[in-house]
């Protein structure tokens, strides 16, 4: 993709502000589309590499390099389906489509002006509040994901009774059950699901967030039957393949006989890893841990060492755009256990061990996921044979 400069994929503020809602509801959320499109290919080059034609693996390389926050990740990437769903298929979208395209693009205004600040913005973030009427459900909804990704619980209650306005749009849809399934309101996402499904259909992001439900409320037989199917029907697609690999990983963790669920967790997280040109730490180190549990400790090593080093050069380039991450809170936490994992696969104990503490003393109000991280290092300390390393 060409690097365009960032007045003109601001300039789309413009054009897209002079599309008909009504009668070409597609044309403006392709403008909406081509925004992100401009944002993430330059953002990738800022990091001195090629942008991809896939805005996708874009978004992959930006979030491996920390320059997104999850609640941005989330909402970026339901606007690439919405763009992939006007650009490849004749499916009509709705007014209520493009309301949501619209909050969309602001929120990603927002985020780029964090990353690169400058006056230009201001027209086009006018410009876009001129579209969007405070009284918009849409606007409600957005604003209760952002408090959610804040630890705000009564957010969860509060965007849950507000069904209808998540209703008013497939993609909104499965954004919120999405986010209600990661804070642990798995019967609530569930019947957010159902009704999307009754409304929309089950396209392909329903399915793969129906396999991830099951998975999470501890139906396994029928998340590994549901993975196969998904894999079947999408087998490049590396949002499948990322769901997948959880869920076998998920069912041999419960049954360690099942060597044949390891196995395809293994391939899969090596696979997406490689295809994203070993940048990403969280597939990396789950690549390099289910090659340890699969008695391939060479390897498992090999692939740790490759994440520490993509780390080191990661942050480097960083430094050298002077970019500075945008996760914090869980994600900082996440990037940093995943650095002392891959130390410790790697062999580096001593610097692995002080990596840990560190990480925990930082976010010692993240209780709950430090105890699993810390079961994760056990897990991997004993396959090593290490008995004296402890956390």
């Amino acid at each position: 993709m060409a690097v365009a400069d960032r007045k003109i994929i601001l300039d789309q503020v413009r054009r897209l502000a002079a599309v008909p809602a009504q009668s070409a509801p597609e044309g403006l959320i392709f403008y909406c589309a081509r925004m992100l499109d401009g944002i993430t290919a330059g953002l990738v080059a800022r990091l001195g590499q090629k942008p991809s034609p896939n805005v996708f693996s874009n978004l992959m390389t930006i979030e491996a390099h920390r320059l997104i926050d999850n609640v941005s990740k989330e909402l970026a990437h339901t606007l690439r389906r919405m763009g992939n769903g006007v650009r490849h298929t004749l499916d009509d979208s709705t007014v209520d489509d493009t309301k949501l395209a619209v909050v969309l693009v602001r929120e990603m205004v927002r985020w780029f002006e964090n990353l690169e600040p400058g006056d230009e913005f201001q027209d086009a973030l006018s410009r876009l509040s001129a579209q969007i009427d405070p009284d918009w459900g849409v606007v409600a909804v957005v604003g209760l994901l952002e408090r959610i990704e804040e630890g705000d619980e009564s957010a969860v209650d509060a965007l849950f009774a507000r069904q209808d306005d998540v209703l008013s749009s497939r993609f909104l849809a499965t954004l919120c059950a999405e986010a209600l399934i990661a804070c642990g309101r798995a019967e609530q996402a569930g019947t957010l699901l159902a009704r999307s499904a009754e409304a929309y259909g089950s396209d392909q992001r329903y399915q793969q967030l129906h396999a991830l439900l099951l998975s999470r409320t501890g139906k396994l037989d029928e998340a590994v039957a549901a993975a196969d199917v998904l894999l079947k029907r999408y087998p490049d697609d590396d949002e499948t393949s990322g769901i997948a690999g959880g869920i076998y990983k998920r069912r041999w963790d419960r049954d360690a006989t099942q060597e044949q669920a390891l196995k395809k967790a293994h391939e899969l997280y090596r696979k997406q890893w490689e295809k994203g040109k070993k940048i990403n730490a969280y597939l990396g180190v789950n690549a390099a841990a289910t090659a340890l549990y699969r008695g391939d400790a060479a390897l498992a090593r090999q692939i740790a060492e490759t994440v520490v080093q993509a780390m080191e050069r990661r942050d480097a380039a960083l430094a050298q755009a002077h970019l500075v991450p945008q996760d914090d809170g869980v994600a900082d936490y996440y990037d940093r256990v995943s650095r002392a994992e891959a130390l410790l696969v790697s062999g580096k104990t001593a610097e692995a061990h002080a990596a840990y503490l560190a990480a925990f003393d930082r976010y010692d109000h993240l209780a709950g996921n430090i105890g699993g991280t810390k079961a994760q290092a056990a897990r991997i300390a004993a396959t090593l044979g290490l008995q004296d390393f402890a956390l």
